[in-house]
């Protein structure tokens, strides 16, 4: 998740087990969990290696996050009640101040505002198979997101992710259900985008960036 082992490189189990001091088996359950999580590739005879963050992986989970995420705001913008919809609205007027922070070298704060939004939201749905859903998705997109986020975006972008969570957290206060449909399904869209922005433009500072995306064959 923080790139400290770059895609690509094997997790050869008999180290893990070293590593950790755990069994072969404990070893090989957690492998399957994160190869279930698209974090880690397993090939029959090859092993396991950190799987290749791609711009087609991360357009592939954003169709998944859409279909997802839109339903949940819709459905949240009916069942949430109010002290779910002001701690909504309060975490949305935080994202301003932690893009500031993001941009002078402290990611981490953006990384957990935004994933505590995106959670306050699916947990507002009160729909179980929206949750699971979503828990098996997101930590693929976070992937070393914590160093300095902001730092790869444009102005007039951060300006439009800020106030795309305020439009979001406001219709769901609302109850408008169609509205947070609707803006949770271009929130997602463009929040992609923004995701290949910054991979290309880690791939671009260094060759040893853990978001390198896999090579030609």
């Amino acid at each position: 998740m923080e790139g400290q082992i770059p895609c690509g490189a094997r997790l050869v189990e008999r180290a893990l087990c070293d590593e950790f001091s755990v069994s072969r088996g404990v070893v090989r359950e957690a492998l399957a969990k994160l190869h279930a999580k698209c974090l880690v590739d397993i090939v029959a005879g090859a092993g396991a290696t950190v799987a290749f963050l791609t711009e087609d992986k991360i357009r592939n989970v954003c169709v998944f996050r859409e279909a997802v995420e839109a339903a949940a705001a819709a459905q949240s913008a009916h069942r949430m009640n109010r002290e779910q919809t002001q701690s909504l609205l309060k975490c949305a007027a935080l994202f301003d101040e932690e893009y500031d922070r993001s941009c002078h070298g402290d990611g981490e704060g953006l990384r957990r505002l935004d994933d505590r939004f995106h959670r306050l939201i699916i947990d507002g749905s009160q729909n179980e198979f929206l949750r699971n859903g979503w828990e098996l998705t997101h930590p693929f997109l976070f992937r070393d997101m914590h160093r300095r986020p902001g730092e790869a975006l444009q102005p007039e972008t951060r300006l439009g992710n800020v106030a795309e969570h305020m439009e979001i957290a406001q219709a769901i206060a609302s109850g408008n259900a169609e509205s947070a449909r609707a803006l949770m399904s271009s929130h997602i869209r463009s929040s992609g985008e923004v995701l290949i922005k910054r991979m290309q433009y880690l791939v671009q500072r260094t060759e040893a960036s853990p978001l390198l995306t896999q090579p030609s064959p």
